[in-house]
């Protein structure tokens, strides 16, 4: 299988520089500043070179998880994303019943 270019964005940060991912066998390879981008010189930082091992990382949680008990006791479940977006979609009603519709603000930056 030949090695396949994705363009992306780095989300490692809020500078949301432009990526380029090398993928073989849907597993990345190699992780670089995107080549058509001529300010970034073919570079990312160290922040974005280590996206590649977030993505490995074999803690990282790969399907949704509602949290069992009490906040900090490690007690969670997981559950399909039906149910996830579920709760979600409740708890921002609810938030939005209680404190008005301008109590919510969403961004792609954390």
């Amino acid at each position: 299988m030949a090695v396949k270019k994705v363009y992306t964005i780095c989300g490692m940060c809020t500078g949301r520089c432009p990526a380029m991912a090398e993928v073989e066998y849907g597993r990345i390879v190699n992780l670089s500043g995107n080549p058509h981008v001529a300010a970034m010189g073919n570079i990312l930082c160290p922040r974005g070179l280590a996206g590649k091992a977030l993505v490995e990382d074999r803690h990282r949680p790969r399907k949704p998880m509602i949290r069992q008990g009490a906040r900090g006791e490690g007690k969670w479940r997981f559950v399909d994303w039906d149910e996830a977006l579920d709760v979600v979609a409740d708890r921002l009603k609810a938030t939005i019943a209680h404190h008005g519709p301008r109590t919510l603000a969403l961004s792609d930056r954390g």
